[in-house]
């Protein structure tokens, strides 16, 4: 499978829930984009490898938005 398939294709669906909105956790992120938690956990990866996402863990967890 091409990487770019694998990663990339989950990653744009991720950079658009993102988009605009405040920080959120990665559970939030699978119902609005209809992801598996597998392919999320991959975009976020890809996102954060490329500089385009910020994590920030608190009590309530840990959550990511675009920079």
């Amino acid at each position: 499978m091409d990487v770019e398939e694998l990663f990339g294709k989950p990653a744009l669906k991720v950079m658009e829930v993102l988009r605009g909105k405040e920080p959120m956790p990665l559970y939030k992120i699978m119902r609005l984009t209809g992801l598996t938690s597998n392919d999320v956990a991959g975009a976020l990866g890809w996102l954060a490898h490329s500089g385009k996402i910020e994590v920030a863990e608190s009590d309530l967890g840990i959550f990511f938005r675009l920079k």
